[in-house]
């Protein structure tokens, strides 16, 4: 019988966060045992709306990306994804394809087969280059594969990585990188999928459809403090804070062209929260001459967001619920900052409705990688993961998916990442370590419903063929086994034979 050792808990932290995040002493306990008793790192244990993922555009260079898949896609250019043969690279691929054939483009999706090594090959460049191709995304590989991009840059062609291992010491190159493991990425969290990073590009470029793409946005406030005017700015692009400035001013004393206020708002659309009111404070601080051309966006946030009605921004930033786990945001312009985000979002919602459903279903895809690649189920993994879980549970499993957990008797089952990670996973990995994953994909892609059930049986053909050969593979391995460990003094086990399946080497390798 296993003995459980817990640690000690501190109960005025428990209590602190009973009392700060509504926990109870239970979940406060668990939380506290695995070290997680900050409020940025809470929120995702407490908290599953999709308004707490990261902003793809938190990308240092996922503009110069989404820039360059308009282009092609203003000129017809043709457009090669390369992906990887497991479950991450196969749902990387699917996403990214659909998203870019919905956009118009003419796409080849190709995967390692047969007995194809692991990244983009100079083979597969120069059969693209053969078919006048002129743009290669890889994903979920490409951050290594420094001479096939190099090579691809002789023939003329450009080449966007949308990646998520750890990039070696030389980047490739010319190439546009988005990988969170780059020290320059500027992406907040390092540990997610490669279709996570392909999710947050085709979010980036669904968002590029609007009006807003690229436009500066000034956020403005100003109170009275003490006998002073405290002027708060905040440029905001693609919904991403830029750069911010305050100054506290003694009405009188100054004239704007004499702050940093001048040039920081010169050429800038400058949205307020209340018009009239800032309008009055700033002719207070530099007198009735000055004139600010402002937009009075709280009047319309108001009306589409009721809970805000009759609130000034002191009230807005206490309603705040990204404030109550980061204490940086409780102010004013922290409070004006976050539900401009959600107006906008909710805006564009409306403005593109299909959006909301493909999305749903690139999260079940999302989630499947997660768990596959054993991401760390922290920060944006955990809602990503928890979305997609939810929406399969819902009924809304996308195409492909329904006809695998059907196939797999899991559907209308409530599923658990648990259920997902022994049942569905290997089961679509299989494809990739026989050598077909290209079976995968076409699952996920086909639009027929009767070669979708096809597919899937297919599939799972392949995954009863994978236990075989790992059965195979253990009578085998376990006799040599024995005899290597002997060999190297229990320190070392070597197995080589031509009998084992390269695709299972790794299962092999494991249960030894």
């Amino acid at each position: 019988m296993k003995k459980y050792i817990k640690k000690e808990v501190s109960k005025d932290l428990a209590v602190q966060l009973h009392d700060r995040y509504g926990v109870d002493p239970l979940t406060a306990s668990i939380l506290i045992r695995r070290g997680v008793t900050e409020g940025k790192d809470i929120l995702y244990y407490l908290e599953d709306d999709r308004r707490f993922l990261h902003n793809p555009f938190e990308f240092t260079y996922i503009e110069d990306a989404v820039d360059r898949i308009l282009q092609a896609a203003e000129e017809g250019e043709i457009v090669m994804i390369f992906g990887d043969r497991d479950v991450d690279g196969i749902t990387s691929t699917t996403i990214l394809c659909q998203q870019l054939r919905s956009m118009g483009l003419e796409v080849e999706c190709r995967l390692p087969s047969g007995t194809d090594g692991y990244g983009l090959s100079i083979e597969a460049v120069d059969d693209f280059y053969k078919k006048n191709g002129t743009l290669i995304i890889t994903v979920d590989c490409g951050i290594s594969n420094n001479a096939e991009i190099a090579h691809a840059a002789e023939l003329g062609m450009d080449v966007i990585v949308l990646d998520h291992h750890n990039p070696p010491e030389v980047l490739p190159s010319p190439a546009i990188i988005v990988n969170p493991k780059c020290p320059d990425s500027g992406y907040p969290f390092a540990d997610i999928s490669g279709c996570a990073v392909v999710f947050k590009t085709v979010s980036a470029l669904r968002f590029a459809q609007s009006d807003l793409y690229k436009q500066e946005i000034c956020l403005l406030s100003a109170k009275t403090v003490e006998d002073k005017i405290q002027i708060d700015c905040l440029k905001v692009q693609n919904l991403v804070k830029k750069e911010s400035i305050s100054e506290t001013i003694v009405p009188g004393t100054v004239r704007i062209s004499d702050t940093k206020l001048f040039n920081f708002l010169q050429g800038q659309q400058i949205f307020v929260w209340d018009a009239e009111e800032t309008s009055a404070l700033l002719k207070q601080a530099f007198g009735p001459a000055v004139e600010f051309n402002m937009f009075d966006i709280g009047s319309q946030i108001q009306q589409d967001i009721p809970q805000t009605r009759g609130l000034n921004l002191t009230q807005l930033s206490k309603h705040s619920k990204i404030a109550k786990y980061d204490s940086s945001q409780a102010t004013e312009m922290g409070g004006f900052f976050n539900i401009f985000v959600t107006y906008i979002k909710r805006r564009l919602a409306k403005q593109f409705p299909q959006n909301a459903k493909i999305e749903e279903e690139e999260l079940q895809l999302a989630a499947l990688a997660a768990l596959a690649d054993i991401m760390p189920l922290r920060d944006e993994n955990r809602i990503i993961v928890k979305q997609g879980i939810r929406s399969i549970n819902e009924g809304h499993s996308r195409k492909g998916l329904t006809e695998l957990l059907s196939k797999l008797r899991l559907l209308g089952q409530p599923v658990n990442s648990t259920k997902l990670s022994w049942n569905v996973v290997p089961v679509l990995n299989a494809t990739g370590r026989l050598g077909t994953p290209e079976l995968a994909l076409q699952l996920l892609m086909e639009e027929d419903a009767h070669k979708r059930d096809e597919l899937a049986g297919r599939v799972i053909e392949c995954n009863n063929k994978r236990r075989e050969l790992g059965t195979e593979a253990w009578n085998i391995g376990i006799k040599t086994a024995e005899q290597s460990i002997a060999h190297f003094g229990g320190k070392l086990c070597v197995i080589i034979d031509p009998q084992i399946n390269r695709g299972v080497s790794g299962i092999l390798a494991g249960r030894l």
